[in-house]
Formats: C-alpha cells, structure tokens, sequence
C-alpha cells in the first residue's frame, strides 16, 4: 500500500498538472448536468 504522504508530496510536486485534471474532471462533470437537464427540459415541453 501506498503512504498517504508519497500522494500528497507528488501533488504538491505537480501542483499545475493536478489543477488541470481537477478542472478537466468538473468540466466534464458541469456538461453532463446541462446536457441531461435540457434532456429532462424537453420531455417535459
């Protein structure tokens, strides 16, 4: 098993890379809501 301080010194490390995965990840989450509510918008028109 992995210790909890080698995650969070390689993040620290890789501050800029980590930020944009965590960015990437809410994109796609924020997408998936707009999509699926005109989704559910439409159906109930």
């Amino acid at each position: 098993m992995v210790p909890v301080r080698y995650n969070s010194r390689g993040v620290m490390e890789r501050r800029a890379t980590s930020i944009m995965t965590a960015l990437g990840v809410a994109l796609v989450a924020m997408i998936f809501v707009i999509v699926f509510g005109s989704i559910a918008t439409m159906r109930g028109l």
